[in-house]
């Protein structure tokens, strides 16, 4: 993975690859902070001149069945990209999808199958 800036957006000398965002939310959500933010739906925040804004988070996912985040975006170069955290039965689960025609519907058929491992598997 490689950033030139901190946006990650249009840069030709930005990459990276499911592993790593992997990796990097895992370590991130240990940051209380980061886990709130990732986590929160809607939020108003006011400037110090007290001019309000209302802030969405995009992530339609969010706060159904358990998923807790974290990071949605989409640009020409790596298509339709969404990083999904859930704990599920005890487990944290972090999936992540790139270059997707339908994020949320990918997304939705990774959870649902990893759902159905689980409640397969003896070790749960």
């Amino acid at each position: 993975t490689h950033f030139d800036d901190a946006s990650g957006l249009l840069d030709d000398g930005d990459y990276t690859n499911a592993l790593d965002l992997a990796r990097l939310t895992s370590i991130a959500l240990k940051n209380e902070t980061f886990a709130k933010i990732v986590s929160t739906k809607e939020k108003i925040i006011e400037d110090l001149d007290g001019n309000k804004y209302f802030l969405k988070n995009l992530n339609k996912l969010l706060g159904s069945n358990g998923v807790s985040g974290v990071k949605t975006g989409t640009t020409e170069g790596a298509g339709q990209v969404l990083v999904t955290a859930k704990d599920e039965k005890g487990h944290k689960i972090i999936i992540v999808v790139m270059g997707s025609e339908d994020r949320f519907l990918d997304t939705q058929k990774l959870l649902n199958l990893v759902y159905r491992l689980l409640i397969q598997s003896p070790l749960c």
